[in-house]
């Protein structure tokens, strides 16, 4: 087995999801992000492309709304990365419960995820799941910033 030499490299992105609702109680709502090419002019800025990738796995989420509520009309959000390859959706961060009165709130994330093979394909998409603790006809938006990890084959 031949061993290649890697590199690891942090790459942050912003995703941004709105809902002009209704949101019905206990009912997930799902947001969705079209990733397109915001990673891979990440990676380009490195010097990287995506066939480069040898692994990458989230390392911080952070959701944040300018919503008048906060994040109080839900109890719980998902954040999960999907593609149009041949690869499941993959749930990469979660934070349940969400705390009262919070406009700013850490996911915690499932590190060992690869995200490699998503982040590979053309099509690929953050899907946010909030799910409502009651009904609500107001819009709702939010902004993910997250961290990546990523190992590059050289």
């Amino acid at each position: 087995m031949a061993c290649g030499k890697t590199e690891t490299a942090k790459i942050n992105i912003t995703a941004s999801f709105s809902s002009e609702g209704p949101f019905t109680e206990g009912v997930p709502e799902s947001f969705q992000h079209e990733v397109g090419d915001a990673f891979d002019v990440e990676l380009k800025k490195l010097g990287f492309s995506a066939d480069m990738l040898k692994s990458v796995k989230l390392k911080t989420a952070t959701a944040k709304t300018t919503d008048s509520l906060g994040f109080d009309d839900f109890s719980s959000c998902t954040l999960s990365m999907l593609s149009g390859g041949k690869e499941k959706a993959k749930t990469i961060a979660v934070k349940n419960p969400l705390e009262k009165g919070q406009k700013s709130v850490s996911l915690q994330v499932s590190g060992d995820v690869d995200l490699a093979e998503h982040l590979k394909s053309k099509d690929k998409f953050l899907v946010m799941d909030l799910n409502a603790l009651k009904d609500r006809e107001n819009p709702f938006a939010a902004e993910m910033g997250m961290e990546f990890e990523v190992e590059i084959k050289k």
